[in-house]
């Protein structure tokens, strides 16, 4: 095995470098190709759908009006004349109210002048009556033909109108006066459908790149990036004349065509130095003077090159940071599948915690959730110590997969609370694990990217199951949505059994740093406890209170369907997935540490501040979109200023204790997000209750950036605010 410290020639790397490029225009063509693709069914599905609509509202109305013919015709059948029917229109409403699509319900007479009439569209169609645009069937056929089965809905005229489906429904009874009931359905609410077809497809095209491109990710690296760095790694070692090894054949076809090749090429030249060795003591037999030229030709040649004909040993190929990446995506991915209905799905259940206001009763399942999380990530560090990441990350699914079947299978809340901490144990187990995996790949140089691997597999798992999970628990409900994310999971931790090495050689558990000391450390930096108190704690406040918490609550209230609920609790991933990469160079290429950690918490209560002047769906919109742009700005900067506040010889171990610390304070904002915001809650309304988590965080960084001029001595701003270098 190459030694870690050694750089490889440039011939060796140019296999991989190439495999690396052709692999990303692979991918960009499988993406392109896959999104044309699905633009395409997705145009062809709303057609198909928008062709079905009018006949879909033709046979509704026609289904009402049926039943509210049939009640009127037997009034009229017992002799009671049209003019002298009562209580009509509260009969006419009450139909209108089980069905919010009907624009208006008008019950006319032979001459076509309204009798009763309800609906927000009634005035409308009075004038459109009186304009002579209302078609009306010819009674008198219908009742000089009458349907012997007493079925008219074929005499029914259906019009569109202006925005008005109408449907004429023609009453005939012998002996009384004709009648005709209309039936107005408002293409208001269908428009309204289309769109959540519409933006449901867009969902399914988002989940469906993000997730094409993570497994394209994965297949290329094992099937062509690492067969070609291994090969890359073996052909260093034969051009520094070192012939003692063969590598593993893995990969594709093409790939495992190529390193046999490599490896009888080994074989080949081994044989002949062993055939070289039987000649050279044959020669040597037939003089001293043979023998001793025989003898420095050989070991010129063994000087140069090394062989081990008949004990070739075999080169694998490293751990790489993908192979930990794609099972973490999936498992994130089944992880937030009921992020987005969690609290709805709290809220339908029987509490037994009477002794609660609903509001934070309902918020305890994700309080849990987060302090099972927070209590057995030490656990979870020890036994990856212990066992290696790999058995941590089978181990930790079972639990995992137990905590959505049980969640699914719910009675009451209690259970769901029981069963929320037993997945975030599986969580802890796994993501620690993973997290293992990647230290072990960046102790070979990839410290940054490993790091960006884990981000990024944590961020497009969490988007996509936010955007699906709201669309799944819509078409099939919130116990299928859980069977869904434990399936899931059980297909994550296969591929991690599959792909992830198997660290027999765990090294033991080392001790855990000293929270003591930590405590200590955060007590004598007063510019490291004005982050963690005014911009870790309150971000996480106002992330698991509105976002997770409040967010579907408050969508929900105002009658906002589960999709767009789900997509709007994405956008929170969306704007930190495209804001992150702003804060990281503001950080590393400007210096700059404050200016963001103080938008982390300014935007969000911009966002909460235009929130009662807006619709409640747009307002959230933004409000969550800000939330997850603040973030993204700041997340990045905020981790980056603890090592800046550390320095001297002793730097990196005190940065990586008031890390930890500062980890461990996130999740108690994680806790207290829940129940501050079932608290406001309770107390101030979903409205009132989004404000104020949202100037949370906005007052917290006026009092950050205030902390930063007046802290003493090396103060926060010139300490982390270096300026522009």
């Amino acid at each position: 095995m190459i030694a870690q410290g050694s750089k490889p020639s440039a011939a060796s790397r140019a296999p991989a470098v190439a495999s690396g490029r052709e692999s990303a225009a692979l991918i960009l063509l499988v993406v392109a190709v896959l999104v044309l693709a699905t633009l395409y069914v997705a145009n062809r599905a709303l057609d198909a759908f928008n062709r079905e609509l009018l006949p879909l509202m033709d046979r509704e109305a026609e289904a009402v009006s049926s039943s509210i013919a049939a009640t009127i015709e037997r009034a009229l059948a017992l002799g009671i004349p049209a003019d002298r029917l009562v209580e009509v229109d509260p009969f006419l409403d009450e139909f209108r109210r089980q069905l919010p699509s009907l624009g208006y319900v008008a019950l006319l007479d032979h001459d076509g002048r309204l009798m009763h009439g309800v609906g927000p569209e009634l005035p409308a169609f009075e004038a459109m009556l009186a304009a002579g645009r209302v078609l009306k069937p010819d009674l008198g056929l219908v009742q000089a033909q009458p349907d012997p089965d007493g079925d008219l809905a074929g005499r029914s005229i259906s019009t569109s109108l202006d925005g008005i489906r109408d449907t004429a429904w023609p009453i005939v009874v012998p002996g009384q006066e004709a009648l005709v009931l209309h039936i107005g359905s408002s293409s208001r609410a269908y428009d309204a459908q289309i769109a959540d077809v519409r933006w449901d497809i867009w969902i399914v095209l988002l989940v469906s790149v993000l997730a094409t491109y993570e497994i394209l990710i994965f297949l290329l690296a094992r099937s062509a990036e690492a067969p070609m760095t291994l090969l890359g790694r073996a052909v260093d070692r034969v051009a520094g004349g070192d012939w003692t090894r063969t590598v593993a054949v893995i990969g594709s076809d093409e790939s495992r065509q190529v390193l046999r090749t490599f490896n009888l090429a080994v074989r080949t030249v081994n044989e002949a130095f062993a055939r070289l060795s039987w000649k050279a003591e044959e020669v040597a037999r037939e003089g001293r003077e043979a023998a001793e030229r025989i003898a420095r030709e050989i070991g010129a040649l063994t000087e140069r090159h090394r062989f081990a004909p008949g004990h070739l040993a075999r080169m694998t190929a490293l751990p790489g940071a993908v192979m930990a990446r794609t099972p973490l995506f999936i498992f994130v991915f089944a992880e937030q599948l009921p992020t987005s209905f969690m609290p709805l799905y709290a809220g339908s259940l029987y509490s037994r915690f009477s002794w609660l206001d609903p509001a934070v009763a309902i918020g305890l399942p994700l309080s849990a959730f987060v302090v099972a999380v927070a209590v057995a990530t030490p656990f979870g560090g020890w036994w990856v110590g212990r066992i290696g990441s790999r058995n941590v990350f089978l181990l930790g699914a079972l639990p995992a997969v137990l905590g959505h079947v049980l969640a699914g299978l719910a009675s009451d809340l209690t259970m769901l609370i029981a069963a929320r901490v037993i997945a975030a144990i599986g969580y802890a187990l796994v993501t620690i694990a993973c997290q293992h995996h990647l230290v072990q790949v960046a102790s070979l140089g990839r410290q940054a990217g490993s790091l960006a691997v884990f981000v990024l597999a944590v961020v497009t798992g969490t988007i996509c199951g936010m955007a699906i999970g709201a669309v799944v628990a819509d078409r099939l409900g919130f116990t299928s949505t859980f069977m869904v994310a434990g399936g899931l999971v059980v297909v994550a931790a296969l591929l991690a059994g599959w792909v992830l090495p198997a660290d027999h050689d765990a090294a033991p558990a080392r001790p855990a740093a000293n929270g003591g000391s930590a405590w200590l450390m955060a007590l004598r930096a007063p510019r490291f406890l004005a982050i963690v108190i005014l911009a870790a704690i309150p971000a996480k406040i106002a992330l698991n209170g509105m976002v997770y918490y409040l967010a579907p609550l408050y969508l929900a209230q105002a009658e906002i369907t589960l999709p767009a609920i789900g997509r709007t609790i994405m956008m929170y991933s969306i704007g930190m997935l495209v804001a992150i990469r702003v804060g990281a160079w503001l950080a590393d290429r400007r210096r700059l540490y404050l200016m963001p950690l103080a938008l982390m918490g300014l935007l969000p209560a911009a966002g909460a501040l235009l929130l009662p002047w807006q619709d409640p769906a747009a307002g959230m919109l933004i409000a969550v979109t800000a939330l997850g742009i603040g973030h993204g700005l700041g997340s990045a900067p905020m981790l980056a200023a603890v090592p800046a506040l550390c320095p001297g010889p002793d730097g990196r171990r005190q940065a990586a204790l008031l890390l930890g610390f500062l980890r461990s304070a996130e999740r108690v904002g994680s806790m207290l997000g829940p129940m501050i915001a079932a608290t406001l809650l309770a107390t101030t309304g979903p409205t009132g209750a989004a404000l104020w988590l949202g100037l949370i965080p906005g007052a917290a960084a006026i009092l950050l950036v205030l902390a930063g001029w007046l802290l003493p001595g090396r103060g926060l701003v010139p300490a982390v605010d270096g300026g522009g270098r």
